[in-house]
């Protein structure tokens, strides 16, 4: 869930105190839904935080150039993100903009005007920096499994099919060899089968999410949202109760036939 909140900042450019949104989230920090974007109504700085800002930030907004970009009159949310965008790419903060560039991209994705192949544009600038970010090192504090998540969430969006499913194999693998570690963790401290260690939950929804992205891929469904919100709880709960992989991909099966049968009365109805 995510929350706006107006609360007094202060420019970290140019000092001007105004009202700014805060967003209070429990959504993931690569979320496009968790980003809030501020704008000082004086200099035009646009950021998450606008009290944030080092010496660079400064030389960037007080440049020409950027003065040329900022508009008199109030921007819209899709122009304030390029301005946050521009500011990023100027300092190399590759996870900033990927951060930018995702939420320009959701935005595309909810404009009806948009065609697909603005959209796609959109969806793969935003992969290409989140990319540079791994590269640079920008993502350790990021947690993997949000990580994977995103990142095979984009290539099917983008129809790299193959890429996001062997992707999310990579994680499965990973994930159960971090919960049969646990397991024997557990059993080496003599605490018996009962307690399930908090590490292990969070693994066994990715596994399951990760399977279903793989039938995803199988229907070659590029859609960024192609999961209504009871049909993602569903998942979830699958996570939390598979015991193997052998189980898992039985409900994955039955999950399959389902989504099958909605798509093929979708087309119907078409």
């Amino acid at each position: 869930m995510a929350v706006n909140r107006m609360k007094m900042k202060r420019c970290g450019v140019c000092r001007y105190e105004s009202f700014q949104p805060v967003l209070h989230s429990n959504f993931s920090s690569l979320s496009h839904q968790s980003r809030s974007i501020q704008e000082c109504p004086r200099c035009g700085y646009c950021w998450i935080d606008i009290e944030k800002a080092d010496n660079k930030t400064r030389r960037i907004v007080r440049s020409p150039t950027y003065a040329k970009i900022v508009k008199d009159e109030e921007m819209s949310l899709r122009e304030r993100y390029l301005l946050e965008l521009y500011i990023a790419r100027r300092k190399r903060d590759y996870l900033s903009a990927f951060g930018a560039a995702s939420a320009m991209a959701r935005s595309y994705e909810t404009d009806a005007t948009a065609d697909e192949k603005t959209k796609k544009e959109a969806v793969t600038r935003a992969l290409d920096f989140l990319e540079k970010a791994v590269l640079s090192g920008q993502t350790k504090k990021v947690d993997w499994k949000e990580l994977v998540k995103t990142q095979v969430a984009l290539l099917r969006r983008l129809s790299r099919f193959a890429e996001a499913s062997a992707k999310a194999e990579d994680a499965v693998v990973k994930a159960e060899k971090l919960i049969r570690d646990e397991l024997k963790n557990v059993k080496e401290t003599g605490r018996g089968v009962v307690f399930v260690p908090e590490k292990i939950p969070p693994l066994k929804e990715l596994v399951a999410w990760m399977e279903v992205q793989k039938v995803l891929c199988r229907f070659k469904d590029h859609r960024m949202q192609p999961l209504t919100p009871d049909k993602r709880l569903r998942i979830l709960d699958l996570g939390r109760r598979y015991r193997n992989r052998a189980e898992m991909r039985e409900a994955i099966k039955r999950w399959h036939r389902e989504y099958e049968k909605d798509r093929e009365m979708a087309d119907t109805s078409e």
